[in-house]
């Protein structure tokens, strides 16, 4: 729930959510709305699913590592593409441009994958390909959720 709700704070701020799901926490510094969606979304379908918590956990787990290997292969990806992007942040342990922590982080992640049940494998890629689509769409119009 954590990583869920970063990621809906980073894309609001971006502009593909609405603003208000970016807000932060004054004392806390958390993006409470973002959490509180998150939270309510897990209960829905923890409620609304036929299958038991063990799988809905393990989809939530699958999807964690997908999102940590596409962070890591943003890493290398931007290393070869954008090689003059300034960068807020350094990545320890390269050779040449190759960053190894994160080529280790995409060999784990990619490793660890394959440790799920086929149910899970299947559940976790289609609310991955179902959201990459929706994603597109909304980019390809250029029109944000906000907007909606």
């Amino acid at each position: 729930m954590v990583a869920g709700s970063r990621i809906i704070y980073g894309m609001a701020r971006e502009g593909a959510f609405p603003a208000k799901l970016a807000r932060i926490h004054a004392g806390q510094k958390t993006p409470w709305i973002a959490v509180i969606v998150v939270m309510v979304a897990a209960i829905v379908s923890v409620m609304a699913s036929a299958a038991d918590i063990s799988s809905i956990a393990n989809v939530a787990v699958f999807l964690i590592f997908v999102v940590y290997g596409f962070v890591n292969l943003s890493l290398i990806w931007l290393r070869y593409r954008q090689p003059r992007l300034k960068r807020p942040f350094r990545s320890p342990g390269t050779i040449g441009k190759f960053p190894v922590l994160a080529g280790l982080g995409l060999i784990t992640s990619l490793a660890m994958l394959t440790q799920f049940s086929g149910y899970v494998i299947v559940a976790g890629i289609s609310v991955v390909v179902v959201s990459m689509l929706l994603y597109k769409i909304i980019d390809v119009r250029n029109i944000h959720v906000s907007r909606l």
